[in-house]
């Protein structure tokens, strides 16, 4: 339970220094939405995920070493080392849209941070207090808790709940990001 924690944290953490890469790119989007129509605005939000997963994509690349070192000492079980990185990939494009999003509503990059690490550590925590929820309402908070879906994938076990989860709360944040940068445009 405390390793789950402090990976999870930490994982926060790397996912928001990532997060600054794809500021510079989504201030540009908002500076651009003045000049441009809607379709580069769109590509430059995606190009702001896309870099930030890029940065995320390349920190797990470096882990490698560690699986192919425990493969050489002995059997590894491929299924939840394959899951376990399938899902920090979709937990990092989620944490990575959400930082997205949040720094669509602001032109201060400390302030997304706060915004989106708040997002990020509350959808977290849905797992985490998942015992102390009144019984009607666990399906909802378990629905909701990133760490729920982290924990089904990272076993090896690939639902599609989990899949449709991750690739809905991506696509409805960038949706959002989209929607904040182009009303900019009116102000």
């Amino acid at each position: 339970m405390k390793r789950g924690v402090a990976t999870g944290l930490g994982f926060l953490l790397v996912t928001a220094a990532a997060l600054f890469l794809a500021w510079a790119v989504d201030w540009l989007a908002g500076f651009l939405a003045g000049f441009y129509d809607f379709t580069a605005l769109l590509v430059c939000i995606i190009v702001s995920a896309v870099s930030a997963m890029a940065l995320l994509a390349a920190t797990l690349l470096l882990t490698l070493v560690f699986a192919v070192t425990v493969a050489k000492l002995g059997p590894l079980d491929k299924g939840p080392a394959l899951g376990g990185y399938l899902g920090l990939l979709l937990l990092g494009g989620t944490y990575v849209s959400i930082g997205v999003m949040a720094s669509s509503f602001t032109r201060n990059q400390v302030v997304a941070l706060i915004i989106a690490f708040g997002i990020c550590f509350a959808l977290f925590l849905f797992g985490k207090i998942l015992p102390f929820v009144p019984e009607k309402l666990q399906f909802i908070v378990a629905f909701l808790s990133t760490d729920t879906h982290f924990e089904n994938v990272s076993r090896g076990v690939i639902d599609t709940r989990d899949l449709v989860y991750y690739a809905s709360v991506i696509a409805v944040t960038l949706l959002i990001a989209t929607t904040s940068l182009e009303s900019r445009k009116w102000k």
